[in-house]
């Protein structure tokens, strides 16, 4: 194993962590109005999608009514 095998893995096993991170960031999101569906699904576009779906979903919600 070369030194690009070795980044190459370190770059996916960050990516992979990245998702991750962003996934356990929406299921444990303090949008207390949120149902199990849509936080769920927040979570499912956040793990394929990783920061962009984390954000682009967020501001689907409409959080001027989560007051």
């Amino acid at each position: 194993m070369n030194n690009t095998d070795l980044t190459l893995a370190l770059m996916l096993s960050s990516l992979l962590i990245l998702h991750l991170l962003f996934c356990y960031r929406a299921i444990t999101s303090s949008f207390s109005e949120l149902n199990s569906f849509r936080r769920y699904s927040w979570a499912f576009i956040s793990l394929c999608l990783g920061p962009l779906g984390y954000y682009l979903y967020q501001g689907l919600l409409p959080l001027e009514q989560l007051d």
